[in-house]
């Protein structure tokens, strides 16, 4: 028979722990849902009497991603470094041919509307993962199909091993008595490293900088589902990303609609990539509609090179003065307004008409002035794009930049986004191109249910 492309488990389990003047029992209940070839989901629970233990795991591959059960954070490590030690649905993918060892049948019943043999044996001792021997074990396997239905058994373990027990700081001998069910086999389902990462980009310190959600996908979903988490996760910013050979596919989106370039977004999926998906990774190559970006990562520094956008300047706009509430020294245009102000106080002192700026033709306004600790200061407002003041906004600085580069001439400035949050950036000026340098506070790790 060939590999099952899915399943389902459910496991229904007892622990007895016997210290020689005292036994104990514990319940535990453990769900998952198995895709081929190597990807597996579930939750766990103990119940130890006196507080309950809950995780939850995604396995990919190497990669094993579980919450703590105590602060219910996401946590990354590879399989050998797991603690999870109970049956995973694929274990028993390829059914009674490699998962049952010796059996011995002992009559043909009825299971759920399809004929099985009940047989006694054993499977392989790693698929407890802890040494442990089966005792008094019974399958049900599928006439038919040779697939495993369900398992009733009692194995004698090392409880140190059993993940989250162990965890607990339990350990010695034990019996475990569980009932394992297999089903929906075949049945589409989808796993994921679909955690999602909120966390303040362009920033050393959380609750500041710019907030933005990055949400890993193996495949892209209909563009009407991204807008939709991007509304229900309400931030400037929300990312996607798919991975594309040794590179990615990003895009971005607002609560609004998606947009051609985001730095903060690209900046953490750089971060969520560099420390989730490609552990250690230095350098991240995408793919957008602004084109090809890379970002490297030197330390705790990452850096965007992105495509240079100077501007042009412009006739002065009664309709974008009255929407800022003060007259610029210049405006200027290019994929949004830039309203150069005299100083840094005058940027400070803005208090726009967020109506009448969702009028003006362009995906944002920029206002910029020099900086009194810095070279260059701004605040970006794009409430047409569903953002009434972006905290930190990396992709204006594709026209700050260049602007600033000019007028300062100098090619490297330090630069300061001015917004109640703020944030500090590095930028460099490299004719086409622009870098910009900035730092990551991940806040929450969690997964999206769709």
């Amino acid at each position: 028979m060939g590999d099952v492309e899915s399943m389902h488990l459910e496991m229904l389990a007892e622990v007895t722990i016997d210290t020689g003047s005292t036994e104990m029992t514990l319940p535990i209940v453990l769900e998952g849902d198995y895709q081929a070839p190597d990807r597996f989901r579930s939750t766990l629970n103990v119940n130890l009497g006196f507080f309950s233990i809950d995780t939850e795991t995604i396995a990919i591959g190497e990669d094993v991603y579980t919450t703590d059960p105590l602060t219910g954070e996401w946590e990354r490590h590879t399989a050998s470094e797991s603690s999870f030690a109970f049956p995973a649905p694929g274990d028993f993918a390829t059914g009674v041919d490699l998962a049952l060892l010796d059996p011995v049948l002992l009559d043909i019943a009825e299971f759920e509307g399809a004929k099985v043999f009940r047989l006694s044996g054993a499977p392989p001792p790693d698929v407890f993962g802890s040494g442990g021997a089966l005792s008094d074990a019974e399958f049900w396997v599928g006439v038919d199909d040779f697939l495993i239905y369900r398992i009733s058994a009692e194995a004698e373990v090392d409880i140190a091993d059993l993940g989250p027990l162990g965890d607990a700081g339990i350990s010695g001998p034990a019996t475990i008595s569980l009932t394992i069910t297999l089903s929906d086999f075949g049945e589409p389902v989808l796993i994921e490293a679909h955690f999602e990462l909120p966390g303040d980009f362009i920033t050393d310190r959380v609750f500041a900088g710019n907030p933005a959600a990055v949400c890993p996908l193996e495949e892209w979903m209909p563009d009407e589902v991204l807008q939709a988490i991007a509304v229900e996760n309400n931030l400037s910013e929300t990312a996607f990303l798919v991975k594309r050979g040794t590179d990615y596919d990003l895009r971005w989106f607002t609560p609004a609609h998606e947009v051609d370039l985001c730095g903060h977004a690209t900046l953490g999926s750089a971060y969520v990539i560099a420390n989730y998906l490609d552990n250690g990774s230095t350098e991240v190559r995408f793919h957008s509609r602004s084109g090809p970006l890379t970002v490297t990562r030197e330390g705790e520094l990452y850096t965007m090179d992105f495509p240079a956008l100077p501007p042009e300047r412009i006739e002065d706009s009664a309709e974008v003065a009255e929407a800022l509430g003060a007259a610029p020294d210049e405006l200027w245009d290019e994929m949004d307004l830039m309203a150069v102000f005299p100083n840094q106080a005058a940027v400070a002192a803005l208090a726009p008409d967020m109506a009448k700026l969702a009028r003006l033709e362009t995906r944002g306004v920029i206002a910029t002035a020099p900086g009194e600790s810095c070279d260059f200061v701004s605040r970006f407002f794009a409430p047409r794009a569903g953002i009434p003041e972006d905290p930190v906004t990396g992709s204006a600085h594709c026209i700050l930049t260049p602007y600033w580069a000019k007028r300062l001439g100098k090619t490297r400035m330090s630069a300061r986004q001015i917004s109640a949050r703020g944030g500090e950036l590095e930028v460099e000026a490299r004719g086409a191109r622009v870098l910009i340098s900035g730092r990551v506070a991940p806040y929450m790790v969690g997964r999206i249910r769709v």
